[in-house]
């Protein structure tokens, strides 16, 4: 059972646009530095990891980002997914 003050909080985030200013923080981070992984977009934004993977999550999902590749993380010698724009998203430079 999610506990009352969850829900409020939920809540709370949603209706004073918290939520969508930090996923507009994070598209606009890889729009402007390019490809990093989620680990890197937390270390360089300031954004908690939680907070980064929930955004990254509804992007993919909206078609905005996508995974394509993987990175060996030096940290944990595992295998992390490297996030980047959507083929289609990458604005055009005049």
């Amino acid at each position: 059972m999610v506990a009352q003050t969850s829900i409020d909080a939920y809540h709370e985030i949603i209706a004073d646009g918290t939520r969508w200013k930090k996923r507009e923080l994070v598209h606009k981070f890889i729009e402007i530095c390019g490809p990093h992984t989620r680990t890197q977009i937390s270390e360089k934004t300031g954004l908690k990891i939680n907070v980064v993977c929930g955004r990254v999550r509804e992007l993919v999902q909206d078609g905005v980002f996508e995974e394509n590749r993987t990175v060996l993380d030096r940290e944990t010698n595992k295998h992390v997914k490297v996030v980047e724009l959507a083929k289609g998203q990458q604005e055009l430079e005049l």
